[in-house]
């Protein structure tokens, strides 16, 4: 737990026993990590309730369905209900109702919303391995490209039609001033 970093205010609002702030930053947490796989919200209520034991007590509820029913719980619940709007339904319930069954609810949604991209860096190493060993040759060299991959040239970033306005307005400004300036000399 040393190695937690707590926010000023956070620490603060901590303190001061403010506990519905408390709940407040924890919701940001979660919006910043929607997977709560980082563990961080875990690792803080456990310096929560160890450093602070009287917060603690007053933070974590037992749940109350009588307002948002679980989505554990819930058997209508369909593949197109699981939504940002559902994420943010369940968020604000855990600011009602802060307790580990809600912290659950929001896993679940966040797991099915926002998927692990499974592999991503062994892909890449698969790749550049492969290219490495075909023919025996060092990547780079030529006949090393994957089968079905072409060069490409880098993407060219496009400057929207208002920014050019804006700045072609600035160049304006700025050469009427120079103008002014000098005329006035």
């Amino acid at each position: 737990m040393s190695n937690i970093k707590v926010d000023e205010y956070f620490r603060e609002h901590l303190e001061k026993n403010e506990v519905e702030n408390v709940v407040s930053d924890l919701c940001v947490m979660v919006f910043t990590d929607r997977t709560l796989s980082d563990g961080r919200l875990m690792e803080m209520l456990k310096y929560i309730k160890t450093i602070y034991p009287d917060v603690y007590e007053q933070l974590i509820k037992k749940c109350d369905e009588s307002q948002y029913k679980r989505i554990s719980q819930n058997e209508k619940l369909t593949t197109k209900d699981i939504n940002e709007d559902a994420f943010a339904d369940a968020v604000v319930a855990l600011k009602n109702n802060f307790c580990f069954e809600r912290i659950e609810d929001l896993r679940i949604l966040g797991n099915h919303l926002y998927p692990q991209k499974e592999g991503v860096e062994k892909k890449i190493e698969d790749t550049v391995s492969a290219a490495k060993t075909r023919e025996g040759k060092p990547v780079g060299q030529k006949g090393t490209r994957p089968v079905g991959e072409q060069r490409r040239s880098p993407k060219k970033k496009k400057i929207s039609g208002g920014l050019l306005l804006i700045l072609g307005g600035v160049a304006l400004v700025v050469i009427a001033i120079v103008i002014g300036i000098m005329v006035s000399q």
